[in-house]
């Protein structure tokens, strides 16, 4: 899933977490392999956000999918992994603090 400004705006704010920038060298590869959508790197490997519903039919929400591990200590190599559900759900829009 390729994120709008607003919703890595929205991200950053709930998480801290910042993409991969799109002018990086890197994304351009990651594009190549993964398809066209908004990385993450974390301590496990790489990320992306996936849409997704909650029982309760919540909407705007996105879950975080692991779709590569790192491949050496330095972390400076990844290797792909069949995607794994994190488990983290985030929501892409803004919530207003006093909800």
């Amino acid at each position: 899933m390729k994120l709008t400004t607003e919703q890595i705006d929205i991200i950053e704010t709930q998480t801290g977490a910042l993409p991969i920038p799109e002018d990086n060298e890197a994304n351009t590869a990651l594009v190549e392999i993964f398809g066209d959508h908004t990385y993450y790197a974390d301590q496990n490997g790489l990320c992306v956000l996936e849409p997704t519903e909650v029982e309760d039919g919540t909407q705007n929400l996105a879950e975080v999918i692991q779709i590569a591990e790192w491949a050496n200590e330095e972390k400076d190599e990844l290797q792909p992994i069949d995607p794994v559900q994190t488990g983290a759900i985030l929501s892409l829009v803004d919530i207003p603090e006093d909800a």
